[in-house]
């Protein structure tokens, strides 16, 4: 019999080498497919409003459900009972919990249909990822050692792309700079050589002997590690996270070095330009009505979900998303608001139109305040449930604070 032990995992060089060394065979043969996902959009945005901005999103993935990754147990247990207070269905899960809560937890996420690739990586370059100017699939395959030189064109990067310019004697600069320093210097120490900086680690070290010394002293500093960082994500520079993140050379990098490749990079923009174009893409808050509309749909799907279990038929055939939409835009409170709604007949309205009516109803009473108005034709509705219970037109009036001749004019 053949035994093949053949560990996987989604892993970069480090990772790699760190599963064969924990598993006693350094040695080894390791398979490498590629980790590209086009179907995956990737996009980042300013971190400000940020559980405003999940609950947008998330009201965006109607019937889906993913994952929210966090730095910390503090931070996955406090967004999840944020979420939880806005309505979610949200759990959080970490290692700190006990294995009977992860478990429940995990059962109940695959219970709801979740079928999707998820990706976990290290997330040391998670700054340069966020801040990064170039496809930001490119970014995770170099990342995982992989060498693209086409952009993707599906994220957000590629969709709204910086100028940029051919920086290929930079890249020299900084490779052939990286190699006579025998690739002994992370980021810092290589941008004080490229600038001819006569500091203590500089002259320790003679790097101020080297040829490169001063070669790039016409950038500036916060250029260089601008440059260097878009670099690192086009792929023709590694960084080793095991040896205090020195930067290393790989065959890109010298294909750059001989020539053989053009290095294309964007344009160097301030800090204050970046903050100013990151304002921009804070997201707006919603509109009072447009809230309304989108917390509405949600309660009419959950009621159209309840009624198609109860029937076990599908929920569409009770009412479709686009027509329980135009319901929470319009709020149909009576027969002939309801048949104008888009999809609802005769016989959907004499089936389903009653119990609809009722939850707009139920969820216009507890979202009316004075001086709003959520359901067209509601205030009707309130005065004549009060003159079910019995009150004369006075006693209505005086408690709806309205004139009495608006009361019989309601009724």
């Amino acid at each position: 019999a053949l035994v093949a032990n053949k560990p996987k995992a989604t892993a970069d060089k480090v990772t790699r080498k760190d599963i064969l060394k924990q598993l006693a065979i350094e040695e080894g043969q390791t398979y490498i497919s590629s980790f590209d996902r086009p179907n995956l959009s990737l996009s980042v945005l300013p971190g400000r409003k940020r559980i405003q901005q999940i609950q947008d999103f998330i009201l965006t993935q109607k019937n889906n459900s993913g994952i929210i990754y966090c730095l910390s147990r503090k931070a996955t247990e406090s967004v999840s009972e944020s979420l939880r207070k806005a309505g979610f269905k949200a759990e959080c899960y970490h290692a700190g919990r006990d294995a009977a809560t992860r478990s429940r937890v995990q059962e109940a996420f695959i219970k709801d249909d979740i079928q999707k690739e998820l990706m976990q990586a290290k997330l040391d370059r998670m700054k340069q990822y966020a801040e990064a100017d170039i496809c930001r699939r490119r970014i995770l395959l170099s990342y995982f050692n992989e060498d693209v030189e086409q952009d993707c064109g599906n994220c957000d990067v590629c969709k709204n792309p910086r100028s940029k310019f051919n920086a290929t004697v930079l890249a020299q600069k900084a490779l052939s700079a990286i190699a006579r320093t025998k690739e002994k210097v992370a980021m810092g120490a290589l941008i004080d050589v490229l600038r001819g900086s006569r500091n203590q680690n500089t002259l320790k070290h003679q790097y101020d002997k080297l040829p490169t010394f001063g070669v790039g002293r016409d950038v500036r500093g916060e250029e260089w590690a601008d440059y260097i960082s878009q670099f690192l994500n086009s792929g023709i520079i590694d960084i080793a996270y095991d040896e205090a993140h020195v930067l290393k050379l790989n065959a890109a990098s010298w294909q750059v070095l001989k020539g053989e490749r053009q290095v294309e990079i964007a344009k160097f923009i301030s800090l204050n330009e970046r903050k100013a174009r990151e304002e921009e893409l804070v997201p707006k808050e919603k509109p009072k009505q447009q809230i309304i509309k989108d917390a509405l749909f949600e309660r009419l799907r959950q009621l159209r979900k309840s009624l198609a279990d109860s029937l076990n038929i599908a929920p569409y055939l009770i009412f479709t998303d686009a027509t329980l939409s135009e319901m929470a835009q319009t709020r149909p409170i009576s027969e002939a608001q309801m048949k104008a709604v888009s999809g609802i007949g005769s016989e959907k309205f004499r089936r389903f139109g009653d119990v609809f009516m009722k939850e707009i109803i139920t969820f216009a009473k507890e979202n009316t305040a004075t001086g709003t108005r959520v359901a067209k034709g509601f205030t009707y509705v309130q005065t004549y449930e009060l003159y079910k219970d019995g009150l004369g037109i006075d006693e209505i009036a005086e408690q709806r604070q309205l004139n009495p001749t608006t009361i019989v004019s309601h009724l």
